[in-house]
């Protein structure tokens, strides 16, 4: 298979609603949360009331039971703790929609998990490592994320408004996806690396 055809299957299994590629997703996205557990912080509901310390950066909520994934999300904060902390209340208690939709994946707050990404304190690069994450973890059976780029996002030149896109490198042997940003300002323009 060649590099355009690995792309389209990639571009397939993070966008087809088709179920065919669920297993293909929910491998990845398995394979992809084991690998940072082993080099992140990772909290259970019953440790956060535990835990006093303030980071900022970007997290991943999800739920692994039975070795099976219900959901996966990727957020930012100046307060991730108190952001897990959020959630957890939001599950209990509030009627958003985000909240109702994590209802229909997991039935007990506990079996819902928190990890740390990146500590990041400048907000503009917690969105930028926000929205490498979120192309990440993208599918349309897991991730809870609905938009790819938060609005609050600059270009390097700190304009407003990025949109972004997946491609992948074309003069190399293996496949190799890129994330980039383009901005939106008509003067600017600017396409750049999101990692």
């Amino acid at each position: 298979m060649d590099l355009k055809e690995q792309f389209k299957m990639i571009t397939n299994i993070k966008n087809s609603r088709d179920l065919k590629y669920k297993p293909l997703s929910e491998n990845y996205l398995l394979h992809f949360i084991n690998n940072l557990l082993m080099t992140r912080s990772n909290f259970n509901t019953l440790e956060l009331n535990q835990t006093k310390y303030k980071v900022s950066g970007t997290y991943l909520m999800y739920s692994i039971v039975n070795n099976k994934l219900n959901f996966c999300y990727v957020g930012e904060s100046r307060n991730i703790i108190s952001r897990f902390k959020q959630h957890v209340n939001g599950f209990k208690t509030s009627k958003e929609r985000f909240y109702s939709k994590l209802r229909t994946k997991v039935n007990d707050i506990e079996d819902i998990s928190f990890l740390i990404l990146d500590q990041i304190d400048d907000q503009n690069e917690r969105l930028i490592k926000e929205t490498y994450y979120i192309y990440s973890t993208k599918s349309k059976f897991y991730s809870l994320n609905t938009k790819l780029v938060n609005r609050k996002m600059k270009c390097p030149k700190g304009h407003g408004m990025v949109k972004s896109f997946l491609n992948y490198e074309k003069n190399i042997e293996k496949l190799k996806l890129v994330i980039y940003g383009k901005c939106t300002n008509k003067k600017c323009k600017e396409t750049f690396v999101i990692k």
